[in-house]
């Protein structure tokens, strides 16, 4: 009853007609969204250069089956690790960790701190999407603090891995579509970009420019039209990214060419192998433990790792009912978003391919690990958690409500995943594994 409550107007609140509000960034929200990102670079940035004191980046698997090594090869190494199809264009990344090399960093600080970039910048994009969704700006402040202590988000703004990078150039994805559900003649290169950067920082993950792209035109109406342009976007996204491909993979390409059948069985078994852990499983990973961590898990893998996950629902002090407060707040926000005709769309486009990813991480796993994949997913659930943000813009009683609700959970989020963090960053001072860095090559 409290939450409904929340949501619903009273006469005595100033309420702001919805025509009103603007989607459209101001002066003061690109300050505010440099202030939290810079703000949060500067925590990450504490984090993962304790990480990278110790001996994480050199090894596959000590931690998530996240394989830190070829990151930190391909950002500041020599002989740099280039990726491949699963990854295909990554190596255009390797600039960033170059020039903090060239200002006389360590190669592991240098890593730690573009992670740690990356994780300042989701922050800011966040607020930025939420503001262009016609939120106001103490919630999407609050929010975006919210999202900033979140454990996937920490976790991946330490950790020299593909998953950093695939989760901004998806929250940048739909920072766009959001930006041109009123303006679609806005952002028609951007959505390109972003679309290449997030298929070419993980293929997979092709699927959701389509569906942003897919937002957009739908709003605009006409099922025909819908198809016709959606075919057409589709066809210069992947002409676009065809061209970038041939560029870093010219010989490889060719090499592929002359070879198809071949080329395809390559393709074919780097497919990722391993048990199933089964439909609960995948939730609770990615509604819960990507919010709120638990308590670390000790894998013994074959090559003697004794590697840490997230896998039992199983949560420190009193995790267990802030992890509780979260789901509810989940909960809340995804039947509001739903019922708000403005957010509606956003909603049910960004809910659907949600949808499709748990079903794929059912299928798509490695050893058990789920936790790995929730870089994918980390910014839908969020998006879809923040659903009663654009009821209460405009509503002082409600706001006040809300606010309050917002940053009392994210103070509790917070007070579990940061300790969290903090000892996630001085377990590998000594690798918990018999065999030398990087211990086995893995299945990318």
């Amino acid at each position: 009853m409290q939450a409904v409550s929340a949501v619903s107007p009273s006469s005595r609140d100033k309420v702001t007609p919805i025509a009103a509000r603007t989607s459209r960034m101001t002066g003061t929200d690109l300050g505010l969204a440099a202030l939290l990102g810079g703000a949060a670079l500067v925590g990450y940035a504490g984090l993962a250069v304790r990480l990278a004191q110790g001996q994480y980046f050199e090894y596959f698997n000590l931690a998530f089956d996240f394989d830190a090594a070829p990151v930190l090869s391909l950002l500041t190494g020599s002989s740099p690790d280039a990726f491949g199809v699963k990854h295909p264009l990554m190596l255009l990344l390797r600039p960033l960790g170059l020039a903090l090399l060239a200002l006389g960093l360590p190669a592991k600080t240098a890593a730690a701190i573009v992670m740690a970039a990356s994780g300042g910048v989701r922050v800011a994009f966040v607020f930025a999407f939420l503001r262009v969704a016609k939120m106001g700006r103490p919630e999407a402040v609050a929010l975006a603090l919210l999202f900033a202590v979140t454990s996937t988000q920490m976790i991946i703004a330490m950790v020299t891995e593909t998953y950093g990078f695939a989760s901004l150039s998806l929250i940048l994805v739909w920072f766009i579509a959001q930006s041109r559900l009123d303006f679609p003649s806005r952002f028609r290169l951007s959505r390109y970009v972003a679309a290449v950067g997030a298929a070419g920082i993980t293929i997979t993950n092709a699927m959701q420019p389509i569906a942003a792209e897919l937002l957009v035109l739908w709003k605009e109406g006409g099922v025909l039209a819908t198809v016709r342009k959606l075919l057409l976007f589709g066809l210069l996204f992947g002409a676009m990214f065809g061209a970038v491909a041939l560029l870093v993979w010219y010989r490889e390409i060719v090499h592929a060419l002359s070879d198809p059948i071949g080329a395809a069985k390559a393709v074919w078994w780097l497919q990722t192998k391993g048990p199933s852990t089964g439909l609960l499983k995948v939730l609770q990973t990615v509604f819960g433990f990507s919010f709120v961590s638990p308590n670390y898990t000790v894998v013994l893998l074959p090559e003697t790792t004794r590697m840490i996950d997230f896998r039992e629902w199983s949560f420190p002090g009193l995790g267990h009912l802030v992890v509780a407060a979260w789901l509810v707040f989940f909960i809340i926000g995804t039947v509001a978003g739903l019922a708000h005709s403005g957010y509606r769309p956003t909603a049910v486009a960004i809910g659907i391919t949600l949808l499709f990813n748990v079903l794929f991480h059912v299928w798509f796993q490695f050893r058990g690990s789920v936790y790995i994949y929730t870089g994918h997913t980390h910014f839908l659930v969020f998006a879809l958690a923040a659903g009663v943000g654009p009821w209460v813009a405009g509503r002082r009683r409600a706001r006040a409500v809300y606010l309050s609700a917002v940053l009392a959970l994210a103070v509790s989020v917070a007070a579990v995943n940061v300790p969290s963090a903090a000892e996630f960053t001085r377990r590998f001072d000594i690798p918990d594994t018999h065999c030398p860095a990087p211990c086995a090559e893995p299945l990318r």
